[in-house]
């Protein structure tokens, strides 16, 4: 339940209800009100306010007249890395006109906080919340104030929380089940008289239906007067209340609820939900009794519509479209001027109608401040008040058309907050994304980087960052001075971006953005990089899926996609999918190359394309229907399933630094080594450790450099903190392998070639003949497969085809695998040749001077001992780094060939046996690497032969097959092949790693049966 509720509820996460009531100690200053690229505050509302046309215009023109070309403002002093993520950013808040007074609590704050705002003068005051993350509304009657709680888990109980305003101190509180939030709050004065100080009628939201309740404060009791199920009534997210009865707006199908007779309980109105049945949301409403008559206003959400009604008989007098994009915020009635005042997002313009006139067309009056949410909205007398989401009260007055704002938060009162949006390092900024702004973090300094929308998602091209705002779906440029542009803003309704990428291909953004609430679906932006940039915007690129996730590939993206809608439930009958889009073709959806169905998956939530030793590969990760998570590697030509391994938990934030991988798993930053056959998944705990890498929110990571990755994180809930640390040493364990040595070498083979004409086949049970393969294989391109004297299983055939080989090389003689086998090769496949002697040794003299041929000189050579294979496995990528071969020789009967072969040759003993027997033979090696075990061996070989390099490769030191498998794959990537016990790594091992070998990648070749999941760890924490 708890990924259901953060995946449908972008507000909620949980969080700690016990935390600490201290406050760090940092103090802002104000933002400076003029920074408006030149113009004053009354220059700027000059130039924003009095417009009546401006509610009509196109994007552009409004941004023209309204918008800041540079919106960052220092605050000082300021907060470091490490320290509490905050917030100004507000979610209700109630204006009483009568004392003069704003009440405002904050948003996703933990603990939360009641400001009390006193007008004109600006005094404010600063209570904590007893209980819960933040209020959603909250409303007045007599000295009571009513503030809706949200629930800091998903523990289906919730509060409405009453507070004195004349003693300043909380009182009782009721408890409403079966809810997570409180969206409405309304004053009862249908059931009770006005200004009863006791009584109030409260909406909620939850996953599984909204909620009404009446609400007695005075008992602390809360009794059920209407429910509603999901999906179709998710949100109770309006209410208004008069002496005729209760009015309840209902999400994400928008309807419209009514009480019209005392003590009965609320049902769907049909006549007043007619003109709204299209829309989301009744996101606001208002009622009023006036000389002209008895009137309901209410607005909704995509399309935002405002319907007007006659209370006395439900008949709709009026309904107005506005523009797409747009949601009625807030709506209050003036009873003097019988005017129904609103607002809208996201962008905050004023707007009234005239009750008097109700077919008019609404009249813009402008922004009273630009970009920001409306919480509270008053109208009384020609004076309308509000209070932004910002933390601005604004007062209007329609007489002389001025407009006047005045902090409610003050910056030294700014709250922990618990919900980051999104985490991203750029121009030497931790810039952590909030409520309207990105909070920037660099050394010692903080600025606030305002933007009109919540950044969802965001990435970095060069000098600039482009972030994805909610709710308009406007893309917006951060300079590297942390000056904003608009880039583009979406036309259509939908509305949550999800992901936003570039394509250097294209020279073009790529923007995911989701559909309206309460709907399924979402669509795919194109975009330029240049202020005002054309677009373009596939409204339908997936059908009834939205996109999720997006990677840059080709001249299109691969995309990952959920089956979950916008506040609605996954669709149980569809499964989440990987694509290759391409942005052309049809101009609805564009274009797939492929598209791949991941099995059982609700969600995709990351993907990344990944570069590996064979070619380009494809990691996805998300959830399943049942909850847990997943990761999966595709191919990235073909879209083909390579792999898809199970987590237990979620998995998100995917993210790729110069070719590493790390997504966060539980709340886990974990690196991510995945190949083509297999998944690794390892601890991050180098400068990110112990309890600073649990419950993180966020994680973003810079370019890996000089083997150093930064790492900045976000925590969520009480303690939010913004963390930044150095990894230094960021090595990532891999695994290839299969689930038996057949399968490993099969395994190897993927993860190597993309095709190859020939193969060569060796015996499994028997060393000898093949350990000497390995230079010949990567000279040819060729992978080293297993079988089973003249039979050959079913994965090893279907690597054959896969790769599409003409001929297979048999290594050994008739006895290790008989002529015999041709039969059980691929249609299409000869056994072209055989090297093979009467004995290993002769095996091992025919390979080396196939190898001699094929370069047509001599080559230096390596000699192991024919008696053990050890150290002739860890000789076989060194003999393909020096360019040369390998050749077993022991001072024994018939091995005079190979001592012939040996005497005009530049040579090196691999350990002690071979050293001892070419001393006996009277042949001098240029060097001798002997170690004091097989162990140490395998290091000398790695110093020699390898300088410091990236990638290494482990094969289990007591058996021979895996290794053997792996010397092509580790010859083609310059890199050493070292050996492990199963548990462990040896002394000998672990110094060889730390001593440069494997910097950023260490590869174990073979399954848990011989190499242990411990080793993963192990070879990270070197």
């Amino acid at each position: 339940m708890y990924m259901f509720v953060y995946r449908f509820f972008p507000y909620l996460l949980v969080v700690a209800l016990a935390c600490s009531l201290a406050f760090p100690g940092t103090a802002y200053a104000v933002p400076n009100s003029n920074n408006y690229s030149g113009e004053s505050a009354v220059e700027l509302q000059q130039d924003t306010l009095g417009n009546p046309n401006l509610e009509g215009a196109s994007p552009e023109v409004i941004e023209a007249q309204t918008q800041s070309n540079n919106l960052a403002a220092p605050l000082t002093p300021a907060t470091k890395p490490n320290a509490a993520l905050l917030t100004n950013a507000l979610t209700s808040a109630y204006i009483d006109t009568d004392a003069a007074t704003v009440y405002a609590a904050t948003r996703s704050a933990s603990p939360a906080q009641l400001f009390v705002h006193k007008y004109p003068g600006g005094t404010t005051t600063e209570y904590r919340l007893p209980v819960g993350t933040g209020s959603w509304d909250m409303a007045k009657s007599g000295n009571t104030l009513a503030i809706g709680i949200t629930a800091p888990s998903v523990s289906k109980t919730t509060w409405v929380q009453g507070f004195n305003t004349a003693t300043s101190r909380f009182t009782q509180r009721a408890t409403l089940p079966a809810s997570n939030i409180v969206m409405a709050l309304a004053e009862d004065t249908f059931e009770a008289e006005p200004g009863n100080g006791r009584f109030f009628w409260a909406g909620t939201y939850d996953t599984s239906g909204a909620c009404l309740y009446r609400v007695d404060l005075q008992n602390g009791t809360a009794t059920l007067r209407g429910s509603w199920s999901a999906p179709s009534h998710t949100y109770v997210r309006s209410l208004s209340v008069s002496p005729r009865g209760v009015i309840v707006g209902l999400g994400t199908t928008g309807r419209v609820a009514t009480i019209s007779e005392p003590g009965t309980n609320a049902s769907i109105n049909s006549s007043l939900s007619a003109p709204i049945s299209d829309t989301s949301f009744c996101y606001a409403q208002a009622s009023a009794e006036l000389s002209a008559g008895s009137f309901t206003v209410i607005g909704t959400e995509q399309p935002a519509r405002l319907a007007i009604f006659n209370n006395l008989d439900g008949k709709n007098l009026a309904t107005h479209t506005l523009a797409p994009g747009k949601t009625v915020d807030r709506i209050a009635i003036d009873s003097s001027t019988h005017i129904a005042w609103f607002t809208t997002r996201p962008y905050g313009t004023l707007m009234s109608s005239d009750l008097t006139d109700p077919t008019a067309a609404p009249v813009n009056h402008g922004t009273p401040v630009w970009g920001s949410e409306t919480r509270a909205l008053s109208a009384t007398d020609g004076t309308i008040r509000g209070v932004t989401g910002t933390g601005e009260l604004w007062t209007f007055n329609t007489a002389t058309g001025e407009t006047t704002t005045a902090v409610i938060v003050p910056p030294t009162s700014e709250a922990i907050d618990s919900i980051p949006q999104g985490i991203v390092q750029f121009a030497g900024y931790t810039l952590v994304g909030g409520h309207w702004r990105y909070q920037a973090h660099k050394d010692s300094t903080s600025v606030a980087v305002s933007v009109p929308g919540e950044p969802k998602t965001q990435v970095v091209v060069g000098d600039r960052m482009y972030a994805a705002l909610y709710p308009s779906g406007t893309i917006y440029a951060v300079n590297s001075d942390l000056s904003t542009e608009r880039v583009m803003t979406v036309n259509t309704e939908n509305m949550r971006p999800s992901a936003i990428e570039y394509n250097s291909h294209l020279k073009q953004l790529i923007m995911a953005i989701g559909p309206v609430y309460g709907s399924y679906g979402g669509a795919l932006v194109v975009s330029g990089t240049a202020t005002n940039s054309q677009f373009h915007t596939y409204t339908n690129p997936v059908g009834t899926q939205k996109v999720t996730a997006l990677e840059p590939y080709g001249a299109g993206a691969l995309i990952g996609t959920s089956t979950v809608g916008e506040a609605k439930p996954a669709i149980n009958t569809q499964t989440a999918q990987v694509r290759f889009w391409l942005p052309n073709g049809n101009a609805t959806t564009g274009m797939n190359n492929w598209i791949r169905t991941i099995p059982n998956a609700m969600e995709v939530t990351g993907i990344e394309y990944v570069e590996d030793v064979r070619g380009n590969f494809v990691v996805a990760v998300g959830t399943d229907k049942s909850g847990e998570g997943w990761v999966a590697g595709l191919d990235a030509d073909s879209g083909e399933l390579l792999w898809k391994s199970p987590v237990s938990t979620w998995v998100k934030n995917l993210q790729q630094a110069d070719g590493q991988l790390s997504a966060l798993i539980g709340g886990t930053l974990r690196q991510i080594g995945a190949s083509r056959t297999n998944v690794a998944l390892t601890m991050i705990n180098k400068g990110v450790s112990g309890s600073d890498n649990t419950n993180l929110a966020y994680s973003s990571a810079s370019s890996v450099t000089n083997g150093k990755i930064q790492v900045a994180s976000v925590t969520a809930g009480s303690s939010s903190m913004i963390r930044s640390a150095t990894l230094t040493n960021p090595r990532v364990t891999y695994r290839i392998a299969g689930d038996d040595r057949f399968a490993t070498a099969v395994a190897v083979s993927k993860n190597t070639y993309e095709s190859a004409d020939t193969v060569f086949l060796v015996r499994y049970d028997n060393y000898a003949d093949a350990l000497a393969a390995g230079p010949l294989a990567a000279r040819l391109n060729a992978p080293i497969l297993l079988v089973n004297g003249n039979k050959i299983d079913a994965a090893t055939r279907a690597e054959i085809v896969r790769l599409g080989a003409k001929q297979a090389i048999a290594i050994g003689g008739t006895g290790v695998i008989p002529d015999t086998i041709s039969a059980a090769l691929p249609s299409g496949v000869k056994l072209s040749g055989r090297l093979g002697g009467r004995d290993r040794y002769q095996t091992s003299l025919l390979i080396a001077k196939r190898i001699e041929a094929l370069a047509g000189q001599k080559l230096p050579v390596l000699v192991a001992t024919g008696t053990n294979f050890a150290d002739a496995l860890s000789g076989g990528p060194a003999a393909v780094r020096a360019g040369g071969t390998i050749l077993l020789y022991d001072p024994l009967p018939g091995t005079e060939a190979n001592r012939a072969f040996l005497t005009d040759r530049n040579i090196a003993a691999l350990g002690g046996p071979a050293a001892n027997g070419l001393r006996k033979s009277g042949l001098k090696p240029e060097v001798s690497l002997v170690g004091s075990d097989r162990y140490a061996t395998a290091r000398l070989v790695a110093n020699k032969y390898f300088p410091a390099s990236a990638n290494v490769y482990l094969a289990y030191g007591m058996n021979f097959p895996d290794g053997l498998s792996a010397a092509p794959l580790a010859g083609k990537a310059g890199a050493p092949l070292l050996l492990a016990n199963t548990r462990d790594l040896t002394a000998s091992t672990k110094n060889a790693i730390t001593a440069g070998h494997g910097q950023r990648r260490v590869y174990l070749i073979g399954g848990p049966g011989v190499l242990a999941d411990t080793l993963y760890q192990q070879a990270v924490n070197l």
